[in-house]
């Protein structure tokens, strides 16, 4: 199914790899990332062996290749879909120490060409497809498909309405006996933790915690 899954959405959706003809000389940058060498992912890897992870919000690639690492190590042929805009949030845009970030050429930012470099550097593209696509367009090409993830890691926007937003599109495409888990389950990230509490009080289902990341476990 994963290699399936890779390949069906590079046929349907792009038509060739994203990373074909790509040049990374010199368009990397340090994959940055928040909580990637949390326990979390080893422990979900190793419990749920994941063939289909979907990670919304990807930034520069930091937990998406620690993800890949991890599948690698435990010798799970799996396929992650990184699904985000790379456009940067509106805090990137507001203030100048962010902004700079974003690399911005002709106005626009060049977070996915230096994404893609990061996964080539770490030799990660046969196991992480970039989808660059908003977390709702996203879902519904991935539910297009048929396709249900073992694994599926919230972790785009942090304000409320968005946030729940992303758990409600993509709750439906959790596998059965399938995780969906996120980050910034802090005092500091009110709009996450106040979304994840109504989601799960609306599926009557556990919230787990490990540190700042939160865990819902789909029956």
């Amino acid at each position: 199914m994963t290699a399936d899954a890779y390949r069906q959405i590079i046929d349907t959706f792009f038509g060739h790899s994203p990373y074909a003809d790509f040049d990374a000389r010199g368009g990397s940058a340090a994959p940055q990332g928040w909580g990637q060498h949390n326990p979390v992912f080893e422990k979900l890897i190793h419990e749920v062996q994941p063939r289909l992870i979907v990670e919304v919000g990807s930034w520069l690639g930091a937990s998406a290749i620690r993800m890949a690492d991890l599948l690698a190590e435990q010798n799970i042929e799996g396929t992650i879909v990184c699904v985000d805009t790379w456009l940067g949030s509106a805090i990137h845009w507001r203030e100048e120490t962010y902004r700079r970030q974003l690399n911005l050429k002709n106005g626009y930012p060049r977070l996915y060409h230096a994404f893609l470099a990061n996964v080539v550097a770490a030799g990660r593209q046969e196991t992480i497809l970039p989808m660059p696509q908003t977390g709702e367009n996203a879902a519904r090409m991935i539910g297009s498909l048929g396709l249900v993830a073992e694994l599926i890691y919230i972790d785009g926007d942090h304000e409320g309405t968005a946030v729940y937003a992303d758990l409600m599109n993509y709750w439906p495409l959790v596998a059965p006996g399938g995780v969906m888990f996120g980050d910034d389950f802090v005092a500091e990230w009110p709009g996450v933790v106040r979304a994840v509490q109504m989601f799960a009080h609306k599926i009557d289902l556990p919230i787990e915690r490990i540190d700042e990341k939160w865990i819902i476990r789909k029956p």
